[in-house]
C-alpha cells in the first residue's frame, strides 16, 4: 500500500473509532461492529439490557406484500400486494392498531414500490408489469395512471417540488412526474 493511501486509511479508522466512542450506541448495528471498535461501557450496558422488541406486531396480508409506505398524518400504512388482482392489490392498514382497513386496487399489475407525499397525502404506486404509476387521492378515492418506463421499480417523492421520481428498471431511465 502506498504511503498516502495508508495515511488516509489510518485517519479514517481513527475518526470512526472516535465517533463510536462519542456517540451513544443504541442500536444493534453498533453492537455488531463492537468487535472492530470497542464501545464505551455505558453503551455496552444498554445493549445488554432487555431491549425493546424489534417486531411489535405482524399483519397477515397474503398476495406477496412488496412495497410499503406510512403516512403519519393520516395514520395509514399502504402496502402493495405484488400478486394481488388489479382491483385488490393495495392494502390499507391502520398504523396504530395493525388492522387492515380495506384492500383496494391500483388498477395496474404487480405493485412494486409505494410512496406518499406527506404534504398532500397522495399515494403513489409503481406497477411493474403494466409499466405505469398509479396515483391515489385517499380523500376522494380518485385514481390516475401515468405511463412510465419499462418495469418501474424505485419511487421517491419531493413534496417541495410536488414531483415523483420513478426508476424504470428495464428502460434504464427515471421518469419525473408532476404531482
Amino acid at each position: 500500500m502506498k504511503r498516502p493511501a495508508l495515511l488516509v486509511t489510518v485517519a479514517l479508522l481513527i475518526l470512526i473509532a472516535l465517533a463510536a466512542q462519542a456517540a451513544p450506541a443504541t442500536d444493534r448495528a453498533m453492537a455488531s461492529a463492537a468487535h472492530l471498535f470497542p464501545l464505551p461501557a455505558a453503551a455496552a450496558e444498554r445493549l445488554d439490557a432487555s431491549p425493546t422488541p424489534w417486531v411489535v406486531a405482524t399483519v397477515t396480508l397474503g398476495s406477496n406484500p412488496k412495497g410499503v409506505a406510512a403516512d403519519a398524518g393520516t395514520g395509514r400504512v399502504y402496502v402493495g400486494l405484488f400478486n394481488g388482482p388489479a382491483d385488490r392489490n393495495l392494502a390499507v392498514v391502520d398504523a396504530a392498531t395493525g388492522t387492515v382497513i380495506t384492500t383496494t386496487g391500483t388498477m395496474g399489475s404487480h405493485p412494486n414500490a409505494v410512496a406518499i407525499n406527506l404534504a398532500d397525502h397522495m399515494v403513489y404506486i409503481t406497477n411493474k408489469t403494466s409499466g405505469n404509476l398509479t396515483i391515489i387521492d385517499p380523500a376522494t378515492s380518485t385514481r390516475w395512471q401515468v405511463p412510465v418506463g419499462s418495469e418501474p421499480f424505485g419511487l421517491a417523492v419531493n413534496p417541495g417540488l410536488n414531483r415523483i421520481y420513478v426508476a424504470n428498471f428495464n428502460s434504464d431511465s427515471v421518469s419525473i412526474v408532476d404531482g
